[in-house]
């Protein structure tokens, strides 16, 4: 059958057993801790879910109820996607609000999405971001925080983040977040760091100016990676002091690459290659 897919083969049993065809039109990529990968397509209105061992030409998993109309129809779009622990954290940039989305109740068959804030909750939402006590998300000109333990009980209330030395925080277009609580946002040109203080607030660890393009941004406790797709390349940054420790360039990639939409998990580092339709995955190694 012919589909969004590409071409997809069925066997005498009705299973998809095997694909020919991309993926395009990835705009944010998030995997859980049972190793399914989630990336939205069709800007922002669906997703689709992989495993993240699954052979290059894997059928893609989907349903009906999967859609990222973010449970109120085709004109919402998500803007962000991450994990949780428990639930995919989705960003809803149309109804300025979050929701939260679980595709294994697909096997129980109960509902998919829980709304985590009211619709206006936000007045530009750009990227949200988790750590493992926190809940950010970079809306306009602010950087609002929640704890995370309130996505749990139904309501989350969030408050302004200051993070010292930056004043313009609406310029910045990313932010990501490890679970040992350091928060890095980005903009073309400055990327900056931080670390809870004893106190509670934020407190400056690093920042550089050696990256000149940004398209996406994803941090762990060890590195932060970023993609810039007009230079085809991914910069790794040493995560607690910003040095930069290495890049990898389109000829390092079979076929080349045009990297956008990024996520780590474990040793793991997943990009979207706008390009050549298609999702990467690299292996994250340390040196001794």
């Amino acid at each position: 059958i012919s589909c969004s897919q590409g071409l997809v083969y069925f066997n005498a049993k009705g299973v998809a057993n095997k694909r020919i065809g991309g993926v395009t039109g990835i705009g944010a990529l998030a995997v859980n801790s049972n190793g399914q990968l989630v990336a939205t397509v069709e800007d922002g209105q669906r997703c689709i879910r992989l495993a993240i061992d699954d052979e290059p030409d894997a059928p893609l998993t989907f349903s009906a109820n999967e859609p990222f109309r973010v449970a109120g129809g085709w004109t919402h779009k998500a803007k962000g996607l991450v994990w949780d622990g428990k639930e995919f954290v989705v960003l809803d940039a149309t109804g300025q609000q979050l929701w939260s989305f679980d595709p294994s109740q697909q096997i129980q068959n109960t509902g998919f999405w829980r709304k985590l804030t009211d619709p206006g909750s936000f007045t530009d939402p750009k990227a949200v971001a988790i750590s493992n006590t926190d809940l950010l998300v970079l809306d306009h000109d602010q950087l609002k925080e929640a704890n995370l333990s309130d996505l749990l009980s139904g309501t989350v209330s969030f408050h302004n983040a200051e993070l010292p030395g930056v004043t313009d925080i609406g310029s910045y277009a990313l932010v990501a977040s490890a679970s040992n609580g350091l928060c890095v946002v980005g903009k073309a040109g400055d990327i900056r760091a931080f670390n809870r203080a004893q106190e509670g607030g934020f407190q400056a660890l690093w920042n550089t100016q050696a990256i000149n393009g940004l398209t996406g941004l994803a941090v762990s406790v060890d590195y932060v990676f970023i993609t810039n797709q007009a230079a085809a390349q991914i910069s790794v940054l040493d995560a607690k002091s910003g040095k930069l420790l290495g890049s990898i360039a389109t000829a390092d990639v079979p076929g080349g690459m045009s990297p956008s939409a990024l996520a780590i998990s474990g040793p793991w580092l997943f990009v979207a290659d706008d390009a050549n339709s298609r999702i990467l995955r690299f292996k994250i190694t340390q040196n001794k």
